[in-house]
C-alpha cells in the first residue's frame, strides 16, 4: 500500500514538473494557380475555424509569423486560441524554400493576378482541406486584393488575365457565401486621402508611372535581398554582410526618413533595431514593375484600378464595394498615412452591401505598426480575434477588449470619426 502511494505521488510530481506541450510545428502548404504560379504557405493546424492571412506590398507571410513569446505575432496569437491559421506568400514573394514561384515565362505581375489567380486558388485549397468557410485577413494590399475579389473581379478571358478583368455579380455572390467574413488591416479603400492628409511620398509614387521614370524600373524589384538570414548561416544577405555598421546607420536615419515612417508608422519606424530584427525575420518581399505602376495610377486618379487589358477598359474596384455582402471589419491606425481612416469609412464601410460592417481606429498606430508593433497583440489582435469569434455559430457574448487597448470603433455606417488623442 505504502509503495503504491509513493509510486502515485512520484508520478504526480513528475507530471507537474513536465513542461507544457509545445505547439506542433507549422505544415508546409503549396497551391498551384490556374495560370501556373506555385504559391508557398504555412498552416498552423488547429481544430477551430480556418483563417487565411495575406500580406501587403513588398512584404511576405513572415509579416504575420515572427516568433516572440513576449510579443506574439498574429499567427501565434490566433493559433494559440484554437484558430486553424493558413498564411501564404503571393506570387513572387517570400524567400528561400517559401518563395512563391511565378508561372513559366512570367517576369512581372500586377495586383490583378493576385486577385483573379492567387486568391481563388488559396480559398479553394483551404475549403477543400477543411470543409469550412474561412475568414480572410489582409494587410494593406492584401486587404485591397480581398476586397476586389469579393466584389466579383473576374478574367475577361478565362485563360489569359492579360486581356483584362471585369466585375461579375454572380461570382461576387458565390465568393461572399464561401467565406465567413473579411478583416482589412490598414487597407486603403482607394488611393485617395482626405483634405490635407495626402503624403508627399504618394505624389512621388504617382510620378513613377510617367515616362521616363518608368523605364528605370526592373520587371522584378528584389527587395527580399535586404532581409537578413533566417539562421541558416549562409551570410548571403546584404544586411548580414554589413552587420552592426548598417544597424548603427539605421539607428541614426530611421525616424528622420519619411518613407520609413510612412511604411512602418511612428511606433515601429522610429525603432531601427527592432525593424532590422524583423527584416532579418524575412518580412520584406519582392515586388513588380507592373504592380508599382498600377498603384501609381491609383494614386494619380484616386482610385483602386485594375491594370490588365486596354487602359480605357480598366475597372475601378472601389466602385463595386456594394457587391460585398459578407461581414467586414476594417481596422486602421490613427497615424496611418497610407490608409486614411476617413476615406475607409466613407468609401468602404458606408458603401458595403453588408449590414454587418465595422470600422475600428487604433490610436497611435501607423501602417505596418498594426501587425509588427510589440503591443499589437493587445491593441489590435485582441479586438480582431473577438470580432472573429463573435461571428461564429453559437458564439456567446463578445469578448471584452483587453485592458489598455487603444481600439475605437463605430458600428453604424457613417458614424462620425472619434477625435484623435
Amino acid at each position: 500500500m505504502i509503495t503504491a502511494c509513493v509510486t502515485l505521488l512520484t508520478s504526480l510530481l513528475t507530471l507537474a514538473e513536465e513542461p507544457a506541450a509545445k505547439e506542433p510545428p507549422p505544415e508546409r502548404v503549396r497551391v498551384r494557380t490556374s495560370d501556373g504560379a506555385l504559391l508557398e504557405g504555412l498552416r498552423h493546424r488547429r481544430d477551430g475555424n480556418p483563417v487565411i492571412l495575406l500580406h501587403g506590398l513588398v512584404a511576405s507571410l513572415h509579416q504575420f509569423d515572427l516568433a516572440d513569446e513576449e510579443s506574439p505575432c498574429l499567427t501565434r496569437f490566433l493559433s494559440s486560441r484554437g484558430w486553424d491559421v493558413w498564411l501564404f506568400n503571393w506570387r513572387g514573394a517570400g524567400r528561400g524554400p517559401l518563395r512563391s514561384a511565378l508561372p513559366p515565362r512570367q517576369r512581372r505581375w500586377s495586383a490583378d493576378e493576385l486577385i483573379v489567380e492567387d486568391l481563388p486558388a488559396i480559398v479553394a485549397r483551404v475549403r477543400r482541406a477543411t470543409g469550412k468557410r474561412p475568414y480572410l485577413i489582409g494587410h494593406s494590399l492584401g486587404g485591397m486584393s480581398i476586397a476586389a475579389w469579393l466584389c466579383g473581379a473576374t478574367k475577361i478571358d478565362a485563360h489569359d488575365v492579360k486581356k483584362g478583368v471585369r466585375i461579375d455579380i454572380g461570382n461576387a455572390r458565390r465568393r461572399n457565401a464561401e467565406v465567413r467574413g473579411a478583416v482589412f488591416l490598414s487597407a486603403p479603400a482607394r488611393l485617395s486621402w482626405s483634405e490635407g492628409r495626402r503624403p508627399e511620398e504618394m505624389t512621388r509614387l504617382a510620378e513613377i508611372g510617367r515616362a521616363p521614370l518608368r523605364l528605370l524600373l526592373p520587371a522584378r524589384i528584389p527587395l527580399s535581398d535586404l532581409n537578413g538570414s533566417l539562421g541558416d548561416g549562409d551570410g548571403s544577405s546584404l544586411l548580414e554582410k554589413t552587420g552592426d555598421r548598417i544597424q548603427n546607420l539605421l539607428d541614426s536615419l530611421f525616424g528622420k526618413t519619411s518613407w520609413s515612417t510612412l511604411a512602418f508608422g511612428p511606433r515601429t519606424g522610429r525603432r531601427a533595431r527592432d525593424l532590422l530584427r524583423k527584416m532579418r525575420g524575412g518580412v520584406l518581399g519582392d515586388t513588380s514593375e507592373d504592380l508599382l505602376l498600377q498603384l501609381a495610377a491609383g494614386a494619380r486618379e484616386g482610385t483602386w484600378p485594375s491594370w490588365r487589358g486596354p487602359p480605357n477598359a480598366r475597372v475601378d474596384y472601389a466602385a463595386h464595394y456594394h457587391n460585398i455582402t459578407t461581414a467586414v471589419l476594417a481596422a486602421v491606425g490613427s497615424e496611418d498615412r497610407i490608409a486614411d481612416s476617413s476615406v475607409i469609412r466613407s468609401e468602404l464601410i458606408d458603401r458595403l452591401g453588408s449590414e454587418d460592417r465595422k470600422a475600428l481606429v487604433i490610436d497611435g498606430y501607423g501602417h505596418s505598426d498594426i501587425t509588427l508593433d510589440a503591443s499589437a497583440h493587445v491593441d489590435v489582435f485582441t479586438p480582431v480575434e473577438s470580432w472573429l469569434r463573435s461571428r461564429m455559430p453559437a458564439a456567446g457574448k463578445k469578448a471584452p477588449a483587453a485592458p489598455g487597448s487603444r481600439a475605437r470603433n463605430a458600428e453604424k455606417p457613417g458614424a462620425q470619426e472619434p477625435k484623435r488623442q
